[in-house]
């Protein structure tokens, strides 16, 4: 998992967690565009709710899955509904909307992706507090470390700092958006070829 590698390499290079977030809103995208029925309703889409480095997962071979579905939920339906009230998920990485039983759609998993490549660029998490009640205060005011100018280009700072904003209408509207906007960043950062910096990765963790 990226949990795993994270742990081995404290964080990853920029054009790293690019391609990673890439990969993870193709997934999102399907996920979030499929229509399902259940019990005789019919829903559009398939929110994951509790993406993080624990359910991202890559292999040798540079393949990367998003994994554990198990509290995922139709889009577009009451929090408070699905859930009785309850916060279901890992607070670091919730939106925002999620801690007020507010709608549920897939902006929340692109606030989580967010917070995600926030964590695989930095090494520390956007939101570190232990202290529940601090932690809910600086998700509802949007309070991180700003990422450093001079370490992450401007334009990859943009994108996470647009994913991470309190205000869904502010946020990226869909997986697909916000992967779009990553590959033009990697493409001005580096080029087509993703897979060699997953390479690179793939060899510092196996390897070592």
């Amino acid at each position: 998992s990226l949990e795993d590698i994270l742990s081995k390499c404290t964080a990853v290079t920029v054009e790293q967690a690019l391609v990673i977030g890439i990969l993870v809103c193709r997934a999102l995208h399907y996920a979030h565009t499929q229509t399902i029925t259940i019990y005789g309703k019919t829903y559009k889409g398939i929110v994951h709710r509790d993406l993080k480095p624990a359910n991202i997962m890559i292999n040798k071979s540079g393949r990367i899955k998003l994994t554990d579905f198990g509290i995922a939920r139709p889009g577009s339906v009451s929090l408070h509904t699905m859930d009785m009230g309850s916060v279901v998920g890992t607070l670091p990485y919730l939106a925002p909307e999620q801690l007020e039983n507010g709608e549920l759609t897939g902006s929340v998993d692109v606030y989580a992706l967010g917070a995600t490549l926030y964590e695989f660029i930095t090494g520390e998490r956007a939101f570190p507090q232990q202290d529940i009640p601090q932690l809910l205060n600086a998700k509802s005011r949007g309070s991180f470390k700003p990422l450093d100018s001079s370490t992450v280009p401007q334009a990859v700072i943009d994108i996470i700092n647009r994913s991470l904003s309190v205000s869904v209408e502010k946020r990226y509207a869909t997986a697909l958006a916000f992967g779009n906007d990553m590959e033009r960043a990697l493409l001005k950062l580096s080029g087509a070829d993703g897979f060699k910096h997953l390479e690179k990765l793939i060899m510092r963790v196996w390897n070592s």
